[in-house]
Order: structure tokens, then sequence, then C-alpha cells
């Protein structure tokens, strides 16, 4: 019964949006689907955290759609929720992945704001895809189990932590070829997580973890 009310609640949300902004964008309505699958798998972990971050920024948008070239990349992708995979391609293609709304010359400051608010969402997402990393790392139970087991992984985070305020965001992403290594690996993080807890001493509860 609840999941019923959650799926009404979330799809009653898009009603309201679409009346406030005529139509609602793929990218809003592959979000929320994503949303109503964590809730029914009772998960509130990484993937929850990072849905929740890329829903409430595009709700707040005008239109903004993926791009049919890009749309199952991200919302159908064997591997990788939603959320993880357009946090993939925005790191990897950036502003490319989305289709912006044909305005006309009347419409230009609009767009204008649109190409800024993706802009912003891009020089945000080094941030984000640490800040996923560390809460990734955080339900290994080890410090550095994740590390050992992901290429590169440490090399960002140390990155990240240390050089952070003297180094432009972006610029601590220019290496595309090993974010390209550190998602590869994602693919295979039920596996790693798992290795990771059968190490463990106490052994502790396992948590849901699909990502």
């Amino acid at each position: 019964m609840k999941q019923f009310n959650f799926k009404i609640f979330i799809l009653f949300n898009l009603f309201l949006l679409q009346q406030a902004n005529g139509n609602i964008s793929n990218t809003l309505k592959c979000l929320a689907n994503e949303e109503l699958i964590i809730h029914q798998a009772k998960s509130n972990g990484p993937v929850y955290l990072l849905n929740q971050r890329l829903f409430n920024y595009f709700r707040s948008l005008s239109r903004i759609d993926i791009k049919d070239s890009y749309y199952a990349k991200i919302c159908h992708h064997p591997n990788f929720s939603p959320s993880v995979s357009m946090l993939h391609l925005l790191l990897i293609e950036g502003k490319k992945i989305f289709h912006f709304p044909k305005l006309g010359k009347k419409y230009d400051t609009q767009r204008a704001v649109l190409d800024d608010a993706i802009h912003s969402l891009i020089e945000k997402s080094p941030h984000i895809f640490f800040n996923f990393l560390s809460k990734l790392q955080g339900l290994t139970g080890q410090a550095n189990c994740l590390g050992k087991n992901i290429p590169h992984l440490n090399y960002f985070l140390d990155r990240f932590k240390y050089l952070e305020v003297d180094i432009p965001m972006q610029q601590l992403l220019e290496e595309k070829g090993k974010i390209e290594e550190i998602f590869t690996a994602l693919k295979k993080y039920n596996k790693i997580l798992h290795k990771c807890r059968r190490v463990m001493k106490p052994p502790q509860k396992k948590k849901s973890a699909v990502i």
C-alpha cells in the first residue's frame, strides 16, 4: 500500500509540474521513474541521494530533454541506474547529452537561462561525482577497500581532497580515460562490495547497494 501511495505522490507531483510548465521533460520523467524503483527497493543509499539531487535540479527548470541518441544510454543502461548514467555522461560529454527547446529570437533570454543552468550543473558534476564515490566507499565498511579494487579512485579522491581549493573543479577531471575506467569498474560494484564485506571483522549486516 505504501508503494502505491508513493507512486501516486510522484505522479501527482509530475502532474503539477506539467500544469506549471506545459510539458514535462523526458529528463524529469526518467528520474521520477527511477525514484519509484528506488522507493520500491527501500533503498536510501548513494543512488537515492544522487537521484534526489538531480531530480530536484531539473524540476526547477523549463523543459530540457535528453537527446534521443543518449536516452537509452541514460534511462535504460544495462548496468547503471539513470542517475549514475547521467552523472557519467555529464562528466564525459557535458551539455551534448541535452536537447534545448527551439524558442526563437523572442526567447533568447530564456534560452540563455537554460544554457547557464546546464553549465552550472556541469560545473558541479565533479563535486557530485566525488561525493557519490565517497558514499559508495562508506558502504564497504573499510577505509580503502574500494580504492584497492577500482582503478584511479584514490588518485581522484586525493586530488579532490588536497587540491580543490587551488585547482578549478573541472580541471580535476580532465583525464576522461581515467573516469571511464572508474565507471567500467563500478559496473562490478556489488561484487566488489561483497568482497570487501567478506573480509570484515566482525561481519556486519548487508545493506542494499544497487547502482
